[in-house]
């Protein structure tokens, strides 16, 4: 991230609303630039509490960071606050109506997109940066945290969990503000199967009844014949999915998305390359994809079927031969892209 450089606000108020992940209220958040050097402030308004985003009023952070002061606790700030740090604003005054800020979609594209649409101006006075002078290391039983000195934000982050569908993830990321709006802004939060009670203070069955739509706006592993799934709702278009699960193998509707991977095309020879398991399937290879033909896969994951914005055809997501699939319904006509249609014309 940028040093040396003044400090930045909101040039305009802007409000968001939508409900809280673990209660399920309401509740409406309203950014308000700074005119001095006050920091990221919460501002608790049906008691007018002001909780400072300072690690001293760091509260529970059992699957959620939450921040408290004089009795008031405001639950899941995460995605609000990473928002403001990977967008540079150092000072803005955050009013909160309820308890819990709405978990939106799972990321922090959506605090993103209200602070770029607000504006971001420069204040009058430099920002303050903290500088690393030798390492420091944090452990908690199996896990860990270090930060070193290092010219600039360099992130390395590793989760290990016992389940074959996440399993051991790494990243590294030098991060700068067009690589926060780009990549991890959109990276979405996503919870276990066993922690679902914990998280809704609920049984199992008043989760699902009550919270039908949560599954649209939260990545949720599920079991599919004594196996986990990792759905990843998200950027897609929406179309019937159907979803095989449990060992009658009855298909009920589904809103959850399939994820983008990958998806690029190559300007020069015009081939779509897209990432099926960890083979590339070619334009020559999708072309020749038929109604009613599989494609069995071996991620949790799979492509968002889209070239340009366009969808390139319908398909039905479920279980052929105990591996997850994509069935192709039918192929979109008049998809836009010129070698797409010819292509398929020939």
């Amino acid at each position: 991230m940028q040093r040396n450089r003044h400090a930045q606000t909101l040039r305009q108020a802007a409000t968001l609303s939508g409900r809280g992940l673990h209660g399920d209220l309401p509740c409406t958040v309203v950014l308000r630039p700074a005119e001095r050097a006050s920091g990221i402030t919460f501002v608790h308004t049906p008691t007018g509490v002001e909780i400072p985003a300072r690690a001293e009023f760091v509260g529970d952070c059992s699957l959620a960071t939450s921040l408290t002061r004089d009795g008031v606790r405001l639950q899941t700030v995460e995605h609000l606050l990473s928002a403001l740090m990977g967008l540079g604003i150092d000072h803005v005054t955050i009013e909160v109506d309820g308890e819990e800020l709405p978990i939106l979609d799972g990321s922090s594209e959506p605090w993103v997109r209200l602070i770029l649409e607000a504006g971001i101006r420069p204040m009058a006075i430099w920002s303050r940066t903290l500088r690393i002078l030798k390492p420091v290391e944090v452990r908690m039983g199996d896990k860990w945290m270090r930060v070193s000195p290092w010219n600039g934000l360099r992130l390395a982050y590793t989760i290990i969990y016992d389940n074959p569908y996440i399993g051991r993830q790494s990243r590294e990321l030098t991060l700068t503000t067009e690589k926060y709006v780009r990549e991890l802004g959109l990276a979405r939060t996503f919870c276990l199967e066993s922690d679902i009670t914990f998280m809704r203070g609920t049984d199992q069955k008043t989760f699902e009844w009550h919270t039908m739509s949560w599954h649209e706006r939260y990545q949720f592993v599920d079991k599919i014949d004594g196996k986990h799934h990792l759905p990843g709702p998200g950027g897609g278009f929406d179309l019937d999915w159907q979803f095989a699960y449990g060992e009658s193998h009855a298909t009920e509707p589904d809103r959850r998305w399939i994820t983008l991977l990958s998806s690029q095309i190559q300007a020069a020879d015009v081939e779509l390359v897209a990432e099926l398991a960890h083979a590339p399937a070619t334009v020559e290879q999708l072309l020749a994809f038929k109604a009613g033909d599989f494609i069995e896969l071996d991620l949790k994951q799979v492509i968002e079927t889209k070239v340009r914005g366009v969808p390139l055809f319908d398909c039905h997501y479920g279980i052929s031969n105990g591996k997850y699939a994509l069935k192709l319904n039918q192929w979109q006509t008049g998809s836009g892209v010129g070698w797409l249609d010819a292509a398929r014309a020939g």
